[in-house]
This record gives C-alpha cells, structure tokens and sequence, in this order.
C-alpha cells in the first residue's frame, strides 16, 4: 500500500529523496487540479457504507444498561485526546441511536475537525494529516522510525477511512485538504487505487479493507493504480494467508477484519462460497481458542493467540478483553463464543472502566474506549439506549 514516512529502503539518503519526491509530486498534483474530485464523484457519488451494527450472544443485564451513563461521562471528553484517541471517541460517540436521531453536537464538531486541514491544525497545533494524494485524499500517519506517537497524526493507515464508514458517513461527506476540497469518496479512491497484496512495511492491511469492504460491499472486482484487479476473495485470502502475531493490537485487528468480512458476506455476498467457508473456519479455530485462554476473571491476556506478546503492560486484559468482545459483537452469532463466556467478559469490562482512576483512561483510552464501547453496544442491543453525547 501507499505510504509517506512508511516507505522502507535500506539507503538513508534514496529514502529521504523518495520522501521529497513524493511529496513534490503530491502537490503538483493537487496543483494541476488533476484530482479535482471529480473522478472519485462519478465512481462513488453518495453511496453510504454498509450497516455494521454489534449484537451478541449475550443479552444486557439491568447493571449493563444503568452503566451506560457513568460510561459515557467517563470517556465522554475529547478536548485533548491525540488523533488516534479522538478516532476511538468518535467510535463510540458518532453514531446515532438505531431509531433515526441526528447526532449530537460534539460528535458533529469532532466530525468536522477531522474532515477538514484548517481545523485539524488548530485542533493539534501540529500540520494537517490530511492531504491530497496524486489519487484523491488521504490521511498521513506515523511512520515506523517514530519513536513517539505525534498528536496530529493516527497510527493506522485508512483507519480514519474505516471509522468514517463504521459510523455511517457518505461518500459525498465534504473533505476538505489545504490546497483541495473532495469527499470521503476521494479518501476510498486513494485508498482503493493504493492497495495492494503485498507487505508495506509499517502499513498493517486491516483498516483499509475494512473501509473497503463497508463502502464497497456491492462491488464484485475493482482495480488498483498498477492495474491489478481485486475482489473480496483476494482480501479475505491475502488476511488469511498473513500471521495473526503481525496484526496490530496483539492479533485482534486481524479477527475484527476477518469477522467484518463474514458479516458483510452475510448481508451482501461479499466472498465466494470456498472462501467464506476458510474464513468461518479460521474464526471458529480462534472461537475455541478464546474459550480455552480466557482467565477465571473474565479477561484475555497478550497471548490469547497462543503467540507471546511483544512485552507486558498493566492494561493487556483491558486492551485484548475490549478488541475480542468488539470482534464477537461483528461475528455472526452462529461464530460467535457462549454467551456465559461473552457475559464474563462484560462482567470484567464494566469493572475496569468504573475503577479505573481519570488518569488511568487518560494515559491508555483506547483500551478503556473499546470496554466501554462494547458496554454500551450490548446496552443498546437490548434497549436502544444508546444516548447522544
């Protein structure tokens, strides 16, 4: 896939040319109005992503729907939260209650900010992560050779892409670069033209064909910049065919695609009748794993995947006990684990987030943002409380 400090290369010097040179080419681009949006326009107009609701084998309890409110206050502020945690807020609180609401205020400021170059840099006191590209927009994000993450920027290419689409944005939603202004179809076209079967190093494949596959699950085939024809199977199988250890976020990024996927194929016929069949197959394997590693006190630890984590950090259980539960919330629920098991995980969720100190969610909110995001999805299942913020 297309990258920006991303790009690997063993000479220092040719990867800082090649830095320059596609920035250059970036701008020129822009310049000479060759990606003046209307490309993307025709190709994808107004069309809107395809529905990605959460419903799990368990069923809320009284305590899980009176927890929605002190959840939501917990992990309700935005002001300061870096890019990457201001995508996690926007997961939880950008999306409307089943029943047809509009959103509330702050969702649709964050909204804007994210959308638009002027208001991000004023947001981070930091250059815009949102550019043009030689193929629409996109979303610049910290290279591997970052040792600290800067706070104008993600750290998952077309994650930004993927939450827009998870929270029900149109392709005809206003984008708006510095020096151009598109739509989120422009963000898919740079990303669909960009993507490509093999490894970029620095670029986990997970996010963008989750945006891909919520915006253009009516797609049988589509083809990339060096003219290579892709369709779903070749995702799902490319997914399948990567080691689950290289996965962002301790394996869990791989099975949350994998479970969009099934889902999607569900609702749409994403996949051939062979590869739905490997990728059930694999998310039954990982099924069974995850009842047979979870703890007595309803937790996952790093090693869920029977691979050893890359060191150990006091919010792992919270981390991979949220990201696996969001993942049974996208499954089908015939994939899905027992619902004895899924409650018990709930069970410890809820107790981590109303524990945890202020500064324990500050200094690790995507952990505790996908626990309370999981809380208030099964609330919601059952209720349809999911409340405006």
């Amino acid at each position: 896939m297309w990258c920006d400090e991303s790009c690997s290369s063993g000479n220092p010097t040719r990867r800082v040319a090649m830095k320059h040179a596609v920035k250059s080419v970036m701008t020129a681009t822009a310049v000479a109005g060759l990606c003046d949006g209307s490309v993307a326009k025709a190709q994808f107009g107004s069309q809107r992503p395809a529905a990605l609701r959460s419903s799990f084998r368990t069923s809320p309890t009284p305590r899980v729907v009176e927890l929605c409110s002190p959840i939501r206050q917990r992990l309700g502020q935005h002001e300061n939260l870096s890019f990457g945690n201001l995508l996690h807020w926007l997961r939880i609180f950008g999306r409307s209650p089943r029943r047809a609401a509009p959103l509330a205020p702050a969702a649709r400021a964050v909204i804007s900010d994210l959308t638009d170059a002027e208001r991000l840099q004023r947001r981070f006191a930091a250059p815009s992560s949102l550019v043009a590209s030689p193929d629409g927009l996109r979303y610049l994000v910290v290279g591997p050779n970052k040792q600290a993450h800067q706070a104008g920027r993600g750290t998952h290419a077309y994650q930004t892409l993927a939450v827009l689409g998870e929270i029900g944005m149109g392709c005809d939603t206003r984008v708006a670069a510095a020096n151009r202004v598109g739509t989120i179809g422009d963000l898919l076209r740079d990303c669909t033209q960009n993507f490509q079967l093999r490894e970029v190093r620095g670029v986990e494949p997970e996010w963008a064909i989750t945006a891909i596959a919520l915006y253009m699950h009516a797609a049988t085939s589509w083809s990339n910049r060096w003219g290579e024809k892709l369709n779903f199977d070749d995702l799902a199988h490319y997914l399948a065919d990567r080691p689950l250890i290289q996965s962002a976020c301790l394996g869990t990024h791989a099975l949350y695609c994998q479970a969009v996927l099934l889902r999607l194929h569900r609702d749409h016929g994403l996949l051939s009748k062979s590869t739905a069949a490997r990728l059930t197959g694999i998310c039954s394997a990982l099924g069974r794993r995850i009842v047979a590693s979870q703890a007595s006190d309803g937790s996952w630890a790093g090693d869920w995947s029977g691979e050893p984590p890359p060191g150990s950090e006091v919010w792992y259980p919270i981390h991979v006990t949220g990201h696996l539960m969001e993942c049974q919330g996208v499954l089908p629920l015939d994939l899905q684990i027992p619902a004895e098991n899924q409650a018990r995980a709930i069970r410890f969720l809820s107790d981590a987030v109303l524990n945890a100190s202020e500064k324990a969610i500050s200094d690790a909110y995507c952990p505790y943002s996908h626990a309370g995001r999981v809380i208030l999805d099964l609330a919601d299942q059952g209720e349809q409380l999911y409340g405006n913020y």
